[in-house]
């Protein structure tokens, strides 16, 4: 995938349904950082013995890897050097999520990616600029699953991920990465034909929450772009008619669930212009959960974008639309009762945002870059 920002200062969001087909903000304040001498001490070891003495160690010998990473991503050798201190506290808060039998820089960059994406944010606050920039979003089912790398059962670890990260070096080193929860990326256990005595899916999504580093609870999470006037609001929704059984795959839907109210809270806040709800259920099945009080919460922002279904969609209901798209997208159809655009096609969604006159287009476009649909919103 490889898209192009125009030359008018437009913010480009790329929207990815089923990437592991394809392929095989609210943040807490880190502790204070160590005192120098508290450093050297621990640098003066030959052999580190301490969670301190590790992390010294490893952040020392991949220092210049990491500031050469952030410098790659257009920033400039001042920013850099705040930058390099932010992802050094969050890296010293997060340590006890590290695995020692992943790569570390791999880990480092994750972390960097966001840091220099809200680095970019603060700096077009405070000079009411922000220059061409993409990001890149998925809508769930990032991996196949983590038991065939991990075995069955293991909640921690993060191989998958990070095979992932390394089947797109030059993606995800160039674009901040944001992802949302599919069933996939919670699959601990074979599914199998019928439920199994054991969960299938770890719903708290461990290795997930450990491997990326996303705003609030993270396997739900917002994002804003004041920029452009915009928010992405993720939730963990799919295969809901498993709820209940051993193939329960993600968390409560229900009204008096953590999710409902935390969305109908978000939603009731009317501060941004646009509001980009992404999740990896079926469309048409979400809308009708709880007497359709999802869909009133979905009307209140302005489109719904899921990567449930392995073709490319878009659906209009009492004014409101929805999407589906998927990089794989030859699979069986399910299409929406109110569809106003449906192909069976490898695709996904590109968003552009411009600031003056604030607009937002959306286009479902294939992998030749051919634009299969196109809508503006904000005209």
């Amino acid at each position: 995938m490889v898209t192009k920002t125009s030359a008018n200062r437009d913010f480009c969001m790329i929207f990815a349904g089923n990437l592991n087909e394809y392929g095989s903000v609210e943040w807490t304040v880190p502790p204070q950082s160590m005192s120098k001498a508290r450093i050297h001490s621990l640098m003066e070891h030959d052999t580190p013995k301490s969670p301190d003495e590790q992390f010294v160690q490893m952040l020392a010998g991949h220092e210049h890897q990491l500031r050469a990473f952030i410098r790659s991503m257009g920033l400039d050798w001042s920013a850099v050097d705040d930058v390099v201190q932010t992802v050094s506290l969050v890296m010293w808060r997060k340590w006890d999520q590290f695995d020692p039998d992943t790569d570390f820089m791999q880990w480092a960059r994750v972390i960097a990616r966001f840091e220099v994406l809200k680095f970019r944010r603060r700096m077009a606050r405070d000079r009411h600029v922000f220059r061409d920039e993409l990001m890149e979003l998925t809508a769930g089912d990032n991996i196949s699953n983590t038991h065939q790398l991990c075995g069955a059962g293991n909640k921690e670890c993060v191989k998958p991920y990070a095979k992932l990260i390394d089947h797109y070096p030059k993606l995800f080193r160039s674009t901040p990465f944001m992802p949302v929860l599919g069933n996939h990326d919670k699959e601990m256990r074979p599914r199998g034909s019928k439920p199994p005595d054991e969960s299938v899916y770890d719903i708290d999504a461990t290795a997930f929450r450990r491997f990326f580093e996303l705003p609030n609870d993270e396997w739900k999470w917002h994002f804003d772009v004041p920029g452009f006037d915009v928010r992405f609001a993720a939730l963990d929704l799919n295969h809901i008619s498993d709820f209940g059984t051993t193939w329960q795959a993600s968390h409560s839907f229900k009204k008096d669930s953590e999710q409902f109210r935390w969305y109908d809270k978000l939603m009731v806040d009317h501060s941004r212009k646009f509001v980009v709800t992404l999740y990896n259920e079926r469309n048409g099945s979400m809308r009708a959960q709880e007497q359709g009080a999802w869909h009133e919460m979905f009307r209140k922002g302005t489109v719904a974008i899921t990567g449930f279904g392995y073709y490319a969609e878009r659906a209009e209901v009492d004014g409101f639309t929805y999407y589906n798209t998927s990089l794989s997208g030859k699979g069986n159809q399910y299409p929406d009762s109110k569809s106003k655009f449906l192909q069976g096609a490898d695709s996904y969604i590109l968003l552009t945002l411009t600031k003056n006159p604030a607009k937002m287009k959306v286009e479902i476009k294939g992998l030749d870059g051919s634009v299969l649909d196109r809508k503006v919103f904000g005209e």
